[in-house]
């Protein structure tokens, strides 16, 4: 029985490491995490209501109709530069 421990111990041992290790996804600034939060309160999230996922979920919509309505030239959709 003992060494049916043991042998558990080494690979939790040895398993360890590898569950320790940080997320692998891009990191993000504290200046990207303001920026997105400043444009989420100019397109009405406010993040001091109690209602706050209400309020978040019709600014991430307000936000992708924005950018669905203008082109790559930032433009309305339908006209080009020039």
């Amino acid at each position: 029985m003992s060494l049916h421990v043991e042998a558990a111990a080494v690979i939790v041992c040895a398993l360890l490491p590898a569950l320790a290790q940080a997320e692998n996804s891009p990191s993000i600034t504290r200046a990207q995490v303001g920026h997105e939060l400043l444009v989420l309160e100019q397109h009405g999230y406010q993040p001091n209501r109690d209602d706050y996922p209400v309020t978040l979920e019709q600014a991430r919509q307000a936000i992708a109709q924005q950018r669905s309505d203008t082109n790559v030239y930032g433009l309305p959709a339908g006209r080009h530069p020039g």
